[in-house]
C-alpha cells in the first residue's frame, strides 16, 4: 500500500504538527472538516485576515503550500499518532412537535 511520504521529494520530511501553536492547530483541524475560511472565522470568532495569518504561518511552520497537502499530511499525523476527531454527535428528534 502506498503512504503520502512516498510522494515527498527525496529532501522532504514529513511536516511536524507539533510546531504549531493551539490556535494554528484548531485552524488545521476545522480545515480538515472541510470548514472555508469564512466558516472558521464565524467559528472561532476572529476576522478572516487572522486566519488567513495563522494559515501563512501554519504552510511556513510544515513546508507546505496548499490546504490539500495539508489536509492529508495532516490526516495520516493524526493517524499515526492516535488523535481522534470528536464524533459527531446527533441531533435530537425535532419530530416532538407532532406528538
Amino acid at each position: 500500500m502506498a503512504t503520502l511520504s512516498q510522494y515527498l521529494a527525496p529532501n522532504e520530511q514529513m511536516p511536524d504538527f507539533t510546531k504549531l501553536t493551539k490556535k494554528e492547530l484548531e485552524i488545521v483541524r476545522l480545515l480538515t472538516k472541510g470548514l472555508s475560511t469564512k466558516e472558521i472565522c464565524a467559528k472561532m470568532g476572529i476576522s478572516e485576515n487572522t486566519v488567513e495569518y495563522h494559515k501563512k504561518n501554519i504552510y511556513a511552520k510544515c513546508n507546505i503550500r496548499n490546504k490539500t497537502t495539508l489536509v492529508a499530511f495532516f490526516l495520516i499525523f493524526e493517524y499515526n499518532n492516535g488523535f481522534t476527531f470528536p464524533q459527531k454527535q446527533k441531533r435530537p428528534n425535532r419530530r416532538h412537535y407532532l406528538d
